[in-house]
Parts: C-alpha cells; structure tokens; sequence
C-alpha cells in the first residue's frame, strides 16, 4: 500500500523508539507486519526509525539554534549556573563533537562531577578554553603552575608494553607506582632494573612525581594512581554521545540529578562522624595497630615497630608518619594509630583517631558537597526568548574515513592474551590425541595378544583386561563418559556367560 509509507511508519512507532532507542530494526519489523498484515520491507522500516528518532531527539541543526534559549533557562532556574557559548566564523557541516568532563573525587572517593562541555575536537586549545583551562599538563602548566598534575598509571603501562611485555614486568612497575616512601621506591626501581634494563631507562624519562606514590605532594589527599573516576563517568555518558547537542546535555543534566538524589539517599543512612569509606581504612588500620610495638621519646615523636621489624617515626604534632601513608591520604596509618594509643595509655589527652582524619572525609564535608541540587527546567515551549539577531549553526567538522566507532578500543594486551590462552589450549588438544593414539595401540596389542594365546578361553581374561585398561583409560580419555564404560563392561560379561 502506498499510504504505508516511512512517515505513517514512523508515526506508529514513535513510542517505542521513545522507551528504548536500541530497539532492533527485526523486532519493529515483525511487530508492523503482525500489526498491519502488510509485506513491509526492512529499509523502509530502517528510514522509518531513524525518522522516529529525529523526532524524539530533533534534528542536530535545529537544536543549535535554539541553544543560547537552553542557557538561558538553565541559568534562570539554577542560580550560580556558569554556561559559555564559543563561537567561529563560516560554521559548515555537521557536528558530532567530543564531551569533555572535568571529575574531582567527593569525601566517599566517589566521582564528583564539576563541569562538562561539548567542543569540536579533544587538543590544547579546547582543553585550554574548558573551565578556564583546565586539563592536559600544558594548559595546567600554563595557567595552574602550582598545580600537582598525575599520569594514570595503567595508560603509562600500556605505553611501555608497546616495546617491553611481560606479567613479571607489569607486577614490577605497578609496584614501583604503589609504595608510599622513597626507600622502597628505589628498592623496588633497582629490581625493575635488574628485569629489563631497557624498561626501567624508558620509564626513569617519565617524572616520578606524576605517576609513583612515593613522590606525590600530599597536597590532594589521595593516593589513586589511575584514572578511574574518569572512566565511570564517561562510562554513564555513553549513551549521549551520539545524539544532537541539546538532547545530550540534557542527558547528562539528568543523570547528574539523579546522581545527587542518590547520593542523598546513602548520606541518610550513614552514621557517625566520617564517610563510609573512610571508616572502612580507618577499622583496617585500627585493627593493624594493635600490633605494633610503640617508643615515645618525650616530646612529639614516637618509634613504632611492627612486624617483619619494620619501623617508622610518627609526629603527632605535625599530623604526619615516616610510612608516608597518612601525609599522602589525610587519615591515619596504622603507625600513627599505634602513637595515639600509647599517649592516652599515659595519660595525656588525645582524642579519638576520627578526630585525626582530615576534613575532607568527614560527613559533615561530604554532605555538604550535595547541598547544591540541579533544578528541572521548563520545556522548549517555556523557554526565554534571546535578543540576539544571529543564530548559531554546526561549527566546522572534517568527517573522518570509515564508521564512527562507538565501542572502546582493545588493549593490545589483552588481544594477545587471548591469543596465548588459545595456543595453550591446541597445545593440550594435540597433546591429548596423541596420548589417545599411544593408548588404543597399546590396548589393541594386549587384546590381540590375549586372543591369540588362549583363543575361546579368553572371555575371563577379557574381562579382566578389559576393566584394568578401563580403570587406566579413566583419567586419560577425557571425552568418555561411563556409561560407555559400563556398556562395554556388561558385554562383557555377556559374552562370557553364553560361552
């Protein structure tokens, strides 16, 4: 019928691509064949979508230029709301664009988003222009000289399996990464260079203050090597990406208050002074100090051994302990733990070791962060009108060659584990077709033997031939099961009973 065209289409599936944009192509098929006894074919039912689809979202042209309207309404319902539109001259073409999304860590170590942007391509100049230049080393070097700025370990890593590979060295690098006092970074860097000379050389380029522990200031309180918090993030916007630029930031904007909502939710059920995983390190470390064996030396400072006769010198005074533990995360080490136990066993006054934590992980802190929500906002119906005579269109885009890839990149690694794990596996397979061929030619000489000998009497000795070479074959044939077995094992006995 011609009345049943991608637009009619389009029209009666609106719903359903609403509720679920992944919906298969197939199953709108089958539900509009059943629906209307027609032979309708797949194309037209794959234009009717992506009609659907503009309709839900609107079309990526238009939404640009009602975009500084979406500001507007965003400032006027969320006070404090900071929105910056860049433009340029001569815009042509679509805009797929990238997001680029700055993520602190909250009092719970949880992602804490601060702001995000859509700009045209990931380089300096636009990490440089988002959020007053915050992001790669040259824009922070560049404007936040003071800033401690962090390599994520694993990416470091991935860098260097490129030309050095191995489990051995991985085990080592990350431990070069994972202590926190230079002493052991340099025993472990020494056995590093033992391994693989050529690695430690490529990794001794990279500053130790951007990517070990042992080198890190202290300043942020936290002692995370990657950059995880920024992968989850990323991770929830996902499904963003591909869609027009106000529907994404609208997308983000929700999940964003959602986000809070929940947030809210677990601040309600927490109890006592600090978050929940800071109380969970400081148990650990508690239970750790009771181990330890304490020296005061009459002023500030206390000698704490534990076991394997480690020691370090903690100063209470100065909120601080050799380990480097409690300078690098704010909450007290298990040695500082101990100190604080042995000046109230004397008598002095001290205070609980919640009381040592920092600020930061407090509850009061924590809750605090979330005080600020995200207001909803009007539809574009109910939307301010702007005063500005231009309107804004697509900036310029380059479409590169081929699909756009949607999924993440494989790590090298991984691909080549799988490869060895798939080697091994025909390894053991070859292996066992061979024991399988030395086995059934050694049965069939023993039976051939057995037969020739004895002739008719044989049936008792196959019998018993045959349940020893069984009891052999049980841990070697893998691939037979026991009813088998016990198949050829009762005809055995069959054939000795009519003899």
């Amino acid at each position: 019928m011609r009345a049943c065209s991608s637009k009619f289409l389009a029209n009666n599936i609106l719903h359903q691509v609403e509720s679920n944009p992944k919906i298969p192509t197939r199953a709108l098929l089958e539900d509009l064949v059943q629906r209307y006894s027609l032979s309708i074919s797949n194309m037209k039912v794959f234009r009717a979508k992506a009609m659907a689809k503009q309709y839900v979202y609107g079309d990526y042209e238009k939404q640009y230029g009602v975009l500084r309207e979406y500001a507007m309404e965003l400032k006027s319902k969320n006070q404090g709301t900071t929105v910056k539109i860049d433009v340029e001259i001569e815009p042509n073409g679509l805009f797929p664009g990238q997001i680029l999304t700055a993520v602190g860590l909250n009092s719970n170590n949880g992602i804490y988003p601060v702001a995000y942007a859509i700009v045209e391509t990931e380089n300096i100049n636009s990490w440089t222009w988002f959020l007053e230049h915050l992001g790669i080393l040259a824009a922070i070097e560049k404007l936040f000289p003071s800033a401690e700025q962090r390599f994520c370990l694993r990416h470091v890593y991935d860098n260097m399996k490129l030309k050095h590979k191995g489990d051995e060295l991985r085990e080592a690098v990350w431990c070069c990464g994972k202590v926190y006092n230079i002493p052991k970074f340099n025993r472990a860097m020494e056995k590093l260079k033992k391994l693989n000379p050529e690695a430690h050389e490529w990794l001794s380029k990279i500053p130790a203050k951007h990517w070990a522990r042992s080198h890190f200031s202290g300043r942020a309180l936290t002692d995370s090597l990657t950059n995880n918090l920024c992968e989850v993030l990323n991770s929830k916007l996902d499904e963003a990406r591909d869609k027009p630029i106000i529907t994404c930031l609208e997308y983000i904007r929700k999940y964003l208050t959602k986000r809070i909502v929940s947030v809210h939710k677990v601040l309600d059920k927490c109890k006592g002074s600090l978050s929940t995983t800071a109380t969970t390190i400081l148990e650990n470390n508690k239970t750790e100090a009771s181990k330890m064996r304490v020296l005061f030396n009459g002023a500030d400072k206390y000698q704490v051994t534990g076991l394997w006769m480690e020691q370090y010198v903690v100063n209470l005074k100065e909120r601080s302990c050799t380990c480097r533990k409690w300078d690098i995360t704010g909450i007290p080490c298990q040695h500082a733990i101990a100190a604080m136990y042995d000046k109230m066993q004397n008598g002095s006054e001290c205070g609980d070791p919640e009381a040592w934590v920092s600020k930061c992980y407090w509850l009061s802190t924590w809750n605090a962060m979330y005080q600020h929500t995200i207001d909803p906002i009007n539809g574009r119906s109910m939307w301010p009108r702007s005063d500005c005579p231009t309107t804004l269109l697509p900036p310029k885009h380059h479409k590169q060659v081929g699909r756009p890839k949607k999924k993440r990149k494989r790590q090298l690694m991984s691909q080549l584990k799988e490869v060895k794990d798939l080697k091994r596996k025909k390894e053991d397979v070859e292996q066992d077709q061979k024991l399988f061929k030395q086995h059934n030619a050694w049965r069939a000489f023993f039976f051939d033997f057995i037969g020739l000998i004895y002739g008719k009497t044989s049936n008792l000795l196959n019998l018993v031939g045959f349940s020893f070479w069984s009891w052999l074959e049980m841990p070697i044939a893998r691939d037979k099961s026991k009813t088998e077995i016990q198949e050829k094992y009762c005809w055995s006995l069959r054939r000795m009973k009519s003899s």
